[in-house]
């Protein structure tokens, strides 16, 4: 039941007010792996998502998605697409 809850929430969260923003030379990602990105971080970290940035660093690409924790405090959590699983930057 929470994964639909987070799933609900990751398409209104895109729809209504995160930023997703893609580079002008990036390509992009499919969006089943943008959201699947979000919803990892959905699951791990509690709070408000800011924005979603897909980056193009060492020719990795990673979704790097910005959460507001309930603290307060901003942090930057990338996930790898393809795998869907966090990576440290």
């Amino acid at each position: 039941m929470k994964y639909q809850i987070v799933s609900c929430c990751t398409a209104l969260v895109l729809a209504c007010g995160a930023q997703l923003s893609v580079a002008d030379d990036d390509k992009g990602l499919p969006a089943d792996q943008v959201v699947s990105a979000i919803q990892v971080v959905a699951s791990v970290h509690e709070g408000q998502i800011k924005d979603v940035e897909i980056e193009e660093k060492d020719k990795q690409t990673l979704v790097e998605v910005t959460v507001i924790g309930n603290d307060g405090k901003e942090k930057e959590v990338y996930v790898d697409p393809q795998s869907s699983k966090i990576v440290s930057r």
